[in-house]
């Protein structure tokens, strides 16, 4: 049963839709794009990649090897660090930073996962954020979609977890 769950966790197109867990949604109203989260009355924390960002991945995206380092096959072939409850090294640090600032999003190919100082424009965000990422203005699917809301099934991103990501990127992104 376990093994069931962890594997609708991966796969995208199981589970249930409109899974939000509790998350930020579309936001509160007026935002300057349509669907989207508003950012114009976000008010940032002081967050590190390292220490705050990393932690989130580690326990909510590696529980069951779906972007884990230690997984044969990540999903999309992003990797977001060590499953949970192993150490991160320097070099875990540097290779998820890599992976994810600046790169191309494979289903939203005018999009990059994380855009610095733009979580609007980071395809990354509209993944966590939305029950359906294309429903925001600022997103534009590929041919095959965007997929689902990530995490789909097991552990869903909580508001404080996203606020973490959201002023990571808004802080420009650093590692």
């Amino acid at each position: 049963m376990l093994a069931g769950l962890a594997a609708a966790a991966c796969d995208p197109e199981t589970g249930p839709p409109g899974v939000d867990g509790g998350a930020g949604g579309n936001g509160s109203g007026g935002g300057v794009s349509f669907g989207c989260f508003d950012y114009e009355g976000f008010l940032p924390k002081q967050v590190s990649f390292e220490k705050d960002v990393l932690p989130i991945f580690q326990q909510t995206c590696n529980l069951v090897l779906c972007h884990s380092s230690d997984s044969p096959a990540p999903r999309e072939g992003l990797v977001l660090g060590p499953q949970y409850g192993q150490p991160v090294t320097a070099a875990d640090v540097d290779t998820v930073h890599g992976g994810l600032v600046g790169v191309a999003a494979k289903r939203a190919p005018n999009m990059v996962l994380v855009e610095p100082s733009d979580p609007l424009r980071s395809f990354l965000m509209a993944k966590l954020e939305y029950d359906d990422p294309s429903a925001c203005s600022e997103v534009e699917c590929g041919p095959d979609g965007c997929g689902t809301r990530q995490p789909p099934v097991v552990m869903p991103l909580y508001e404080d977890q996203l606020v973490v990501i959201r002023s990571w990127i808004l802080a420009g992104a650093s590692k």
